[in-house]
């Protein structure tokens, strides 16, 4: 699904990146160490943090680079207009599924 940033640049979210934004909407605070299942890439959560979706606490000091612990807080309001947007989605296509 296309999403557009705060600065107007267009991004994508695929199901993966839903779940977890589901996840943490409904988990937070959200450390490293308490993901169910495949553990998340530092890369990956920086990458949703620099999207705009989520707030992430780098609880190592001096880590700039963002490689150490972390500590996801919770949904940006973009987060949660984005989540809101693929369920009302869903929503209609099970509603279109329905339907026929």
């Amino acid at each position: 699904m296309k999403y557009y940033t705060e600065d107007g640049k267009e991004r994508r979210i695929y199901e993966s990146g839903i779940t977890r934004l589901a996840y943490v909407a409904e988990n937070a605070p959200v450390g490293r160490l308490q993901i169910v299942g495949r553990p998340w890439a530092t890369q990956e959560v920086s990458k949703m943090q620099d999207s705009g979706l989520w707030l992430v606490d780098w609880v190592e000091p001096g880590d700039e680079k963002r490689e150490g612990g972390w500590v996801i807080t919770g949904l940006t309001e973009m987060g949660r207009n984005v989540l809101a947007q693929w369920r009302r989605r869903d929503a209609k296509k099970i509603d279109a599924a329905q339907g026929e």
